[in-house]
């Protein structure tokens, strides 16, 4: 494995022409680096699209903004294109919702509840955590399609 290090200010080209057999979905944008990297008059820009409802209120994250990639859009082109590739959202006041404020309405990957519900729960219990980190591992992804792999004790043991 041949980790690749960069400034998440100043990424360029580091991951043009990479391919990838494992990803690190790293998301180390608290709320303070999101609104750092922007100016008042992005931060406040109108939404773009409806507003999405959340299958549940996330009350920690309220207002928070977030980059998020966007449906079958692959890390490796964010760099070189990043609003082609993902969008920025804005949780509502109330948590209930999140709205596309910039610069396309691009739908968000269907890993961002899950994604959320992470950095709403540890934000609840009053941890300011920068990171949270899964993993896509390419062998323990095609045991899942296996259906004796689907017994958690029977995956479990295996691995």
């Amino acid at each position: 494995m041949k980790p690749i290090e960069a400034d998440r200010h100043e990424l360029g080209s580091v991951l043009k022409d990479k391919v990838f057999d494992v990803v690190l979905d790293v998301t180390a944008y608290t709320k303070t680096d999101v609104t750092d990297l922007l100016d008042e008059a992005t931060r406040t820009l109108p939404a773009i699209a409806e507003p999405i409802a959340l299958e549940e209120p996330m009350t920690a994250l309220c207002g928070h903004l977030f980059y998020v990639t966007g449906t079958g859009k692959r890390m490796r082109y964010v760099a070189q294109d990043p609003f082609a590739n993902g969008s920025l959202i804005r949780i509502a006041a109330d948590g209930c919702s999140y709205e596309i404020i910039a610069e396309q309405p691009i739908k968000p990957t269907s890993e961002l509840p899950s994604h959320l519900l992470m950095h709403n729960y540890l934000r609840a219990k009053g941890r300011n955590n920068r990171v949270v980190l899964h993993t896509h591992p390419t062998d323990i992804i095609g045991m899942t399609h296996c259906k004796k792999f689907l017994d958690s004790a029977h995956i479990t043991r295996t691995l």
